[in-house]
């Protein structure tokens, strides 16, 4: 009810997930809905490089990011990176005020995957070019596509929204609960009360804080994070396997390997993989296409999490040589050192695992 007293402004971010990120994808257009006492003020999309020309300052890259950015300084592209949503939103709303002066009270961020689900209920659209976009040629249609068809397609579904009569709202409001659901849309509030009712519907993208095990429990935790680095769409493919042992000492040791497989031709895939683990674990083994890389992992704390980072290739070779798409996997063995707490000689294990925004069924 917040939301439709108020004069404020929200944007709608969308982003590229086909370039995965942290936070789902590279940001590529962005909508300003201007609300004045809950009526429609007014609409502006734009695209996020037009927008980023306007930033006159050279704001340094954060030193995490710098082996991850090619470019010299910070822009409003360059964010999404955090596993953390609300980071990244609240990172995206100081970038949009800085370029156009607006300030903004929330922000929701879909993916092209979120988008395809909203078209599905509005209908094809109509581009300034004329092309026809809908459902089912949107999501081939901007593979590798610039700003400008992002901008244009997402300025067009906005229109037949709220410009339009006799809308599906119901459907509407459907397609946003898949998006949500399949972690393809998160929403981030400024205001505490509206941030805490839709963090109570799992909708914020916040990363999990580590809490307080009981007696008789252990809560274990388990994110997986891509980000690409090449600069090139690639398609990859993985496969997740975790397995963990009570050792004898009480303690759990868990073995995990993912393996990659590059189906893009001849496109190698560059990019960091990064681990969220709970708080105190210890990593003992890495090993990446049976090379041992402990030594070359990064480990750090993000979020009261244990992390662990390393940037990754697999190439792809020409398949017109015959030759078979790059397969290589990552094995990870580590253990938080902390002995099994039982409760009357029973224990139980909470596995948690953390999807990535943006990333593919």
């Amino acid at each position: 009810p917040g939301i439709f007293n108020q004069n404020a402004n929200y944007l709608i971010v969308l982003v590229d997930n086909d370039y995965l990120r942290g936070g789902g994808g590279k940001p590529q257009a962005v909508a300003l809905i201007s609300l004045n006492k809950g009526l429609l003020r007014e609409i502006k999309v734009d695209s996020v490089d037009a927008l980023d020309k306007n930033l006159k300052e050279n704001i340094e890259i954060p030193q995490n990011l710098k082996k991850d950015l090619p470019n010299s300084s910070w822009k409003m592209a360059d964010t999404n990176f955090e596993a953390d949503n609300p980071l990244n939103a609240k990172l995206f709303q100081w970038f949009y005020q800085k370029e156009t002066g607006d300030k903004s009270a929330g922000v929701l961020t879909l993916d092209k995957n979120g988008l395809n689900e909203i078209l599905k209920v509005v209908g094809p659209i109509i581009l300034p070019s004329k092309k026809q976009i809908s459902s089912e040629n949107f999501l081939a249609l901007s593979h590798g596509a610039d700003n400008q068809l992002f901008k244009d397609v997402l300025k067009e579904i906005l229109n037949k929204i709220f410009f339009l009569s006799n809308q599906n709202f119901v459907g509407l409001a459907g397609s946003l609960g898949t998006a949500f659901k399949d972690k393809h849309a998160v929403i981030y509030f400024s205001d505490p009360l509206l941030f805490s009712q839709v963090n109570s519907l799992g909708l914020t993208g916040i990363l999990p804080r580590q809490i307080s095990g009981k007696v008789g429990e252990r809560d274990e935790f388990l994110g997986i994070l891509e980000t690409d680095l090449g600069g090139q769409d690639f398609y990859l493919t993985k496969n997740v396997n975790l397995r963990s042992t009570i050792e004898s000492s009480e303690e759990i040791t868990h073995k995990l390997q993912i393996s990659f497989i590059n189906q893009s031709g001849q496109v190698n895939a560059k990019f960091r993989e990064t681990i969220y683990l709970p708080a105190g674990t210890n990593l003992s083994k890495a090993s990446f296409a049976g090379v041992d890389i402990l030594k070359t992992i990064s480990s750090y704390s993000d979020f009261g999490r244990a992390v662990y980072s390393v940037i990754l290739e697999v190439g792809s070779p020409s398949t017109s040589s015959g030759q078979v798409r790059e397969e290589k996997s990552l094995s990870l063995e580590y253990q938080d050192n902390k002995k099994l707490e039982f409760d009357a000689g029973v224990v139980t294990i909470n596995q948690e695992v953390l999807k990535q925004m943006g990333e593919q069924d």
